[in-house]
């Protein structure tokens, strides 16, 4: 069984696994880390289209459980939360997600 067929078991998906998974990469790959690369180095397509699952989550039209970023301060030490959406913690249900756009894991 291919790597990619163990998440057609999953009805949740963070921001981050919807962005990959519909791009074609396994998020339990290197991808995970896309976000540290530089925009050169990410997927095609990954810049515009967490602009619209963003944009969408926000407005209200994708619902997800919004989650937002830790600050830390100058140690490292988690001090609050900032107001930047973190996409590795956001989380949508599969029937929430629009229809097509996880094609290849259904």
């Amino acid at each position: 069984m291919d790597s990619m067929d163990f998440w057609r078991l999953n009805d949740e998906f963070s921001i981050l696994q919807i962005l990959l998974l519909s791009l074609g990469y396994d998020p339990s790959g290197d991808m995970q880390y896309v976000e540290r690369k530089s925009y050169d180095k990410q997927p095609k397509g990954y810049d515009p289209l967490k602009t619209l699952l963003m944009r969408s989550a926000k407005r209200g039209d994708l619902k997800v459980n919004l989650q937002y970023a830790p600050e830390y301060d100058g140690h490292g030490n988690e001090c609050g939360i900032s107001d930047q959406v973190c996409i590795e913690r956001t989380t949508a249900m599969l029937g929430d997600i629009g229809e097509g756009t996880l094609e290849g894991v259904r």
